[in-house]
């Protein structure tokens, strides 16, 4: 059955247009939140008592998921009080469920079910929904996620054998894929222990991990994936023994590999147990081929003791986030409450490549809206730079500059930094100019560079600003005689406190008392303009410039004396006869 759902609401929650994959820190428990690329959401379990309430809300809420954008989906990958009692309470806090609430469809029954039953009831969804094996959940953009194992059975496979009567290994496995990122999430799965000789692994769970994995891999039943496997599985069963067998390391060769552990276990659980951690998530055995994962843990494992490892790197909440098609960002803030921050050493935040990334040489769209030319803006005063930014991958980081000068030199407004917020409120500094411009630079996830200035220079005034500019016209300044219909160069030197913003050039034949356009009002001040004379001859002419600077302050000056505007005598020239000719008398001749 190949069922899919796509989701019909919209709320003020702001999605990231990345997949986002959340660790909760639940201590013992688990709780993971998925953020399509579209916004959909989807809870999958919510911890042990308590956590949903004290842990869960006040993440969402701290990511801007408020109770009023709700849930598009919820999952509880089987039903043990430490993953749904916390989805309970999320319920019951607040949060809405809008589309479907879906559990692994076992008959497990304990009180702590019955509320969760209960509150279910209470939400939009209106009731638990059990995942059908082959249901597409989209989560935007080509994102999906895929129920591939639930109640027992494996998509493609049918009933594991001892699988359905314990629910852990009735648990659901959900292969989350978006472009060429691949995330396995399998709640407590079992992987047996055929490997005991090998790993020390030892359990009664029965092995659905094998069979899981063999179905998405190529060859299976249904190759959702490339021979590269996955990028990052969850351990099941929080790290026990009774799961992540060799099969399950083998065929999905996974980068990173991530624990939901802490405090709150039983003292005889020793999560996660060495066997597990050092034996084949860090490829310290011989039947395990994969190369080692990145073992990320929400706590220190506990108690202390040979069984329990403490070789994953704990980080508190941690994230995934990616487009899928270069690489994905992995961080964690460090919020640990059992065991060290180990952040630092890890070296976190960490951009990873995918196993298979496609070239990629678009450079990011930018352009910058304000200022964009023309603005006066005084200095100390506070004003918004805006701009807009988009890439096929995503937006990684920014940085804005500005330049009093044209763009011959720049100088830091914000230096690189993560995000696009495409507005940025500025103190205007000193000093004064005309001639200033804004540039925005964007790269994106993979480090393609686009800019964009400002169209046209703005001006940083001085507010208050009286003072006029100085002109001094240097030519034609008194004395010239310039031909009609040739060209000279009008030349004249030009001054602000604040800097000139525009010019304008006029002439006249009367000694000034009647003035004829050259060059109307024009941004900068070149210095000379090339004049093409024009035809009205006069002995009294004179050019007058004028300068404005960026409070339209204006300031002029005139020719100091008249210059002429003539035009040649004809020029004669006998060209028959013109010597040597001999003529003879009587003849006619031109």
């Amino acid at each position: 059955m190949l069922l899919s759902i796509i989701p019909a609401y919209v709320f003020a929650f702001t999605p990231s247009g990345l997949l986002e994959i959340h660790y909760i820190n639940v201590g013992w428990g688990t709780s993971v939140l998925v953020i399509g690329p579209d916004g959909t959401r989807i809870l999958m379990d919510g911890g042990r008592q308590g956590m949903g309430t004290s842990k869960v809300k006040p993440y969402m809420q701290s990511i801007g998921l408020m109770p009023a954008d709700g849930l598009t989906y919820m999952l509880a990958s089987h039903q043990h009080s430490d993953h749904i009692d916390g989805l309970t309470e999320v319920i019951t806090g607040g949060y809405d469920v809008l589309n479907r609430i879906y559990y692994n469809g076992s008959d497990y029954s304990t009180p702590n079910v019955t509320a969760f039953r209960n509150a279910a009831a209470t939400t939009t969804a209106d009731s638990l929904t059990a995942i059908a094996l082959g249901t597409v959940i989209q989560l935007g953009n080509g994102a999906t996620a895929t129920c591939v194992a639930a109640n027992g059975s494996v998509w493609g496979y049918g009933a594991v054998p001892g699988a359905s009567g314990e629910e852990n290994d009735c648990s659901i496995g959900l292969l989350i894929k978006y472009n060429h990122f691949e995330y396995l999430y399998a709640g407590d799965l079992g992987g047996g222990d055929a490997d005991n000789s090998c790993t020390g692994r030892n359990t009664s769970q029965a092995n659905v991990e094998t069979p899981l994995a063999q179905t998405i891999m190529p060859g299976g039943a249904h190759p959702l994936l490339t021979s590269y496997g996955v990028e990052v599985i969850h351990v099941n069963h929080h790290g026990s023994e009774s799961s992540t067998n060799p099969d399950y390391m083998n065929l999905l060769t996974p980068r990173f590999a991530c624990i939901a552990t802490g405090s709150g276990q039983s003292p005889d659980y020793m999560f996660p147990r060495h066997d597990v951690v050092d034996h084949v998530l860090l490829a310290g055995v011989s039947c395990v081929t994969a190369p080692a994962a990145t073992v990320l843990q929400s706590e220190e494992g506990n108690p202390a003791g040979s069984l329990t490892s403490y070789s994953g790197y704990c980080v508190g909440d941690f994230t995934f986030k990616t487009a899928g098609l270069i690489n994905y960002i992995v961080n964690g803030d460090g919020a640990v409450t059992e065991g060290p921050d180990e952040r630092a050493a890890l070296g976190m935040p960490l951009t990873i490549a995918l196993d298979e990334p496609p070239s990629d040489t678009t450079t990011p769209a930018v352009q910058v809206t304000s200022p964009n030319g023309g603005e006066q803006w005084s200095i100390s005063s506070m004003h918004s730079i805006t701009w807009t930014a988009s890439d096929v991958v995503g937006i990684a980081s920014y940085a804005i500059d500005y330049s009093t000068n044209s763009g011959s030199s720049w100088l830091a407004v914000q230096p690189q930094t993560s995000g696009n917020p495409q507005t940025f409120l500025w103190t205007v500094p000193s000093p004064a100019s005309s001639n200033c411009l804004v540039r925005l630079k964007a790269w994106d996830i993979v480090g393609n560079l686009g800019s964009d200035n400002s169209n046209a220079v703005f001006s940083i005034i001085v507010l208050g600003d009286t003072t006029s500019p100085f002109v001094h016209v240097n030519a034609p300044n008194g004395g010239e005689s310039w031909n009609m219909g040739t060209s000279h160069n009008i030349t004249w030197s030009a001054g602000d406190n604040v800097g000139i913003t525009n010019y304008k050039i006029e002439y006249s034949t009367d000694t000034g008392t009647n003035w004829l356009p050259i060059q109307d009002w024009t941004s900068g001040n070149p210095g000379s303009y090339s004049w093409a004379v024009p035809g009205t001859a006069s002995t009294q002419c004179r050019v007058k410039v004028s300068c404005r600077d960026a409070a339209s302050n204006t300031g002029t000056d005139n020719s100091d004396n008249n210059f002429t505007i003539y035009d040649p005598p004809p020029t004669v020239t006998v060209t028959s006869p013109n010597g040597a000719e001999t003529w003879d008398c009587g003849t006619s001749h031109n």
